[in-house]
């Protein structure tokens, strides 16, 4: 319902001629024209989603619509949406998981439209039509780097005859992109074949036939211009300053250029390490808005789930403007299948002050399943954003096998016969108002509450339960050198271990564990919060770990 409710808003929102012309484009173009013209954000949101719900039938032509819909997708799509696309069986079937798809990158769900379908798809022309090569997705690798992060900050490109060479034809070309904005900073350097440019890592390509005195000058050349780009380029820049001793002898020259070598080696591992460590897209619309998030499982009496999703946000993370002392921060969770089709989702407003941080708590009642976790926290204002992606896997358990929830740290835990209307940073559960942590990184003078849940114990010959629950926490590096120097240390303060149990009888099946965990006295570190279960009735034993971080 809320679908078919967004397309009559489009519908109502682009004037009838607008709608006409998005009709003309059928006969003779892609969807992907609808951006080449001046058509706004919202006009061209509106014709591209108008004119993705025709192609629901199954017809030639539709198909060959739908197929090249998806070969746009070719650089931004994931392995996972991938594999999706392909057990799809009808073309009804495949709109809705492009109208998905796009909904959940709209930055601005609040408004008809959708910044990232139109930054893509402006993208997308500029390479097929500048990068274009003879492949099915019409460009070629330069095309597939601008579609993922845009523009380049800075375009190098290397002439033989610009490095002082009378003849260097042998030598390709060498095209480079650099993008600083970028984290971390990274070049893109392309060589030219016959269909178009490729990225290549061999910037020594062609000087194995050079002597050493000539190859020392090309990359002195290559690596200077790269010497901002990380410590270790600069640091290989700054190593050709001082020219090396280079004599004639065969012997000398064969070293040499063995050096030389080692080094583009050298440049290349790091590059390719960079290349990885990038975003696998990033948008100009929007600046990154970093946040934290903790998802919590638990089990319902009736065998459905509750899903808590908590999001933080800190202050040091957002753009404030001049004088500005509070941001306002539009948080969306969305919960969906494996077809991205939505299963629910919520939205809330938080402020986060100019110093400190603020959270919100999502939670969601549903069936038992695998599904995804979309979030994102949108700072409208600043133009920035956040976005993640999680997949909580359901792992079944056996009727009547002992289980235990995800460990939920709380900020506070208090007994109240009901949940505080219309709250934002709590949820009521069993009796408890929970206001739960968005972060495993927080001070170690900060007093935290523990909450989780037992399931599946079983009862005695008079209807009883009885089970064990032993806490410990230990130091994340226990049983490494560092650890035990600690431990050898009579001058160390502070603890790096915490252990208490207790037991507990009842009459039911399932039961609720809180209490209150004192980090005062813990040194500064990396720690496991682990929690063991013995049912005394059974034998069955279980056990969970929380990792978290002491600052």
């Amino acid at each position: 319902m809320k679908k078919l409710i967004a397309l009559l808003f489009f519908s109502i929102f682009v004037s009838p001629a607008s709608l006409v012309q998005a009709q003309q484009l059928r006969p003779g173009n892609y969807l992907e024209y609808i951006f080449a013209g001046e058509h706004s954000v919202h006009q061209a949101t509106a014709l591209f989603y108008n004119n993705l719900n025709m192609l629901r039938d199954s017809t030639d032509y539709n198909n060959k619509m739908i197929s090249r819909l998806f070969i746009d997708l070719n650089e931004i799509i994931s392995p996972v949406e991938s594999k999706s696309w392909q057990t799809l069986k009808t073309n009804a079937a495949r709109v809705e998981f492009l109208l998905n798809f796009w909904r959940q990158r709209d930055p601005t769900r609040s408004t008809f439209a959708n910044e990232r379908l139109y930054e893509h798809y402006k993208r997308l022309l500029v390479a097929r039509k500048y990068y274009a090569n003879k492949s099915e997705k019409g460009y070629d690798d330069r095309g597939r780097v601008y579609i993922r992060y845009g523009e380049p900050d800075q375009i190098y490109e290397e002439e033989p005859l610009e490095l002082g060479q009378e003849d260097l034809s042998f030598r390709t070309p060498l095209l480079s992109w650099f993008y600083y904005r970028l984290e971390p900073k990274v070049v893109f350097d392309f060589v030219e074949n016959r269909n178009g440019y490729t990225i290549t890592y061999n910037i020594n390509q062609g000087l194995e036939v050079l002597n050493a005195k000539d190859a020392y000058e090309v990359m002195k050349k290559i690596y200077e211009k790269r010497s901002i780009i990380s410590p270790a380029a600069q640091a290989i820049a700054f190593g050709f300053r001082d020219k090396p001793d280079l004599t004639a002898s065969t012997a000398n020259d064969a070293y040499q250029k063995i050096q030389l070598m080692e080094t583009g080696i050298k440049f290349a591992e790091d590059m390719k390490e960079k290349h990885q460590k990038i975003p696998p897209v990033v948008s100009t619309f929007f600046k990154n808005l970093p946040f934290d998030s903790i998802v919590s499982y638990l089990e319902n009496p009736d065998k459905s789930q509750t899903c808590v999703v908590v999001h933080r946000v800190d202050s040091d993370k957002i753009n404030f403007s001049d004088g500005q002392l509070r941001a306002d921060i539009t948080v969306t969770t969305t919960l969906g299948d494996e077809y991205y089709n939505i299963i629910s989702e919520k939205t809330g407003r938080i402020e986060v002050p100019r110093s400190g941080s603020a959270h919100l708590v999502h939670p969601f009642a549903l069936r038992a399943g695998d599904f995804y976790i979309f979030s994102e926290v949108l700072n409208e204002a600043a133009r920035q954003q956040g976005k993640t992606a999680v997949l909580m896997k359901h792992v079944p358990r056996p009727a009547d096998s002992l289980g235990i929830s995800s460990i939920l740290l709380a900020d506070q835990i208090r007994e109240t016969a009901k949940a505080a209307a219309n709250s934002t940073v709590s949820f009521w559960r069993n009796g408890l108002e929970i206001t739960p942590i968005a972060s495993r990184t927080f001070s170690n003078q900060d007093k935290k509450f523990l909450y989780f849940e037992v399931y599946g114990l079983k009862k005695d010959a008079d209807g009883k339960t009885s089970y064990d629950i032993a806490y410990t926490v230990k130091d994340a590096k226990e049983g490494g050198l560092s650890a035990l120097a600690e431990k050898l240390n009579p001058f160390s303060s502070g603890k790096r271990f915490i252990e208490f149990s207790e037991s507990r009888q009842g009459t039911s099946a399932r039961d609720v564990a809180w209490s209150e965990l004192d980090f005062t006295r813990m040194k500064k570190g990396k720690y496991n919060l682990f929690v063991q279960v013995r049912d005394r009735n059974s034998g069955a034993l279980q056990r969970k770990v929380f990792a978290f971080e002491l600052k």
